[in-house]
């Protein structure tokens, strides 16, 4: 991992590792939160995390390549004797390229794609041919890899979200209507449209929730809003320790993405009982499953008709929408089952 908590794929994984006793994590980068903290005092044990204090982007790069290195080691000495799987996700392209010297250590691999399946380089697929297990967490993103990788069977194994043990029953009810866009902060993760969309709309107040990951863009971000004069409007809250009371002080979740694997957001916000907007890429359009809520990425008019459409809604449309939604992601997006489908493919081996 690139640290203990970071993003999606991260909060899968520590599900799985959670669950499975002889299951261990390496992170190239140590986290510093407070939920990094608690796990790793939990999981002493069963936790490698390696420093990289690098700023420069070149150094950092050779550092991370280093502690890759060292973290093979470590569980190879550890471990001598016993079948060692290595789980490489789909953001670990800098794994991918170390492959023989991963191979030689005795890894076996399982490759899980966390993302659509879309790589640059494309001698990529010829690496993720070679794993043993190959996975996504999308129909999608199986679909794209499968154009590249043949002679490899494809699982889908879906992402698994917690439900909340009390289900609240939600209702659009802040004065200003309190939104939340939870993402990193990142051009991917196209947060601009939102403030472009949301500039001139009364009453909201806006929350993007995620660490800096592009600086260049926050700048840009800052500077628009800034600039309209809209700081008590739109708000940057850093990393959040605990998403879950975070759900439940909001009205509306917003993904603008540009590209996902499975948005877990998204499932999440259902889950939490909250209307959700996300723009219109076939994952968000897979878990959505409501034109009225998706919009088209580039235009900002087109998500600005999507919270239109959300302020119209009767009390009973939306307790509709919140009750469809809430069941399927009860029906589609279990832990126990997403755990037990990796167990399962891993005793195969």
């Amino acid at each position: 991992m690139p640290k203990i908590f970071h993003g999606g794929a991260e909060t899968q994984f520590r599900r799985f590792f959670e669950n499975i006793e002889n299951c261990y994590i390496a992170a190239l980068n140590k986290s510093s939160n407070r939920n990094a903290l608690e796990l790793r005092e939990k999981y002493r044990d069963r936790i490698l995390e390696l420093n990289n204090p690098y700023k420069n982007v070149i150094l950092f790069q050779i550092q991370t390549y280093w502690n890759i290195f060292k973290s093979l080691y470590f569980y190879y000495d550890r471990f001598k004797g016993y079948n060692k799987l290595l789980v490489i996700y789909g953001a670990g392209t800098k794994w991918l390229i170390l492959y023989p010297i991963i191979r030689a250590f005795g890894y076996k691999i399982l490759y899980s794609e966390r993302n659509d399946g879309v790589h640059r380089f494309k001698y990529l697929y010829n690496i993720i041919e070679k794993c043993d297990i190959v996975t996504t967490n999308s129909i999608e993103a199986k679909e794209v890899i499968g154009k590249y990788v043949r002679k490899k069977p494809i699982h889908v194994i879906n992402n698994g979200i917690i439900i909340p043990q009390s289900q609240q029953k939600k209702h659009i009810a802040h004065n200003p209507l309190r939104v939340l866009v939870p993402a990193r902060i990142h051009s991917l993760k196209n947060q601009k449209i939102v403030i472009e969309a949301l500039m001139d709309v009364l009453g909201v107040e806006v929350h993007f929730a995620g660490a800096i990951d592009d600086v260049d863009y926050y700048e840009v971000l800052k500077g628009m809003i800034v600039h309209q004069n809209v700081e008590k409007k739109f708000l940057f809250d850093g990393f959040v320790n605990n998403m879950s009371d975070y759900y439940n002080n909001f009205d509306v979740v917003i993904l603008p993405s540009l590209s996902e694997g499975t948005p877990n957001v998204l499932l999440e916000g259902m889950a939490y009982n909250i209307l959700c907007i996300a723009s219109d890429i076939p994952m968000n359009r897979r878990v959505l499953r409501d034109e009225r809520f998706l919009f088209e990425p580039q235009y900002p008019q087109s998500l600005r008709q999507c919270f239109t459409n959300i302020r119209k809604l009767s009390e009973s449309d939306k307790e509709d929408v919140i009750r469809n939604n809430l069941e399927y992601v009860k029906a589609n997006y279990s832990v126990d089952k997403m755990v037990q489908s990796y167990y399962s493919l891993i005793e195969s081996l």
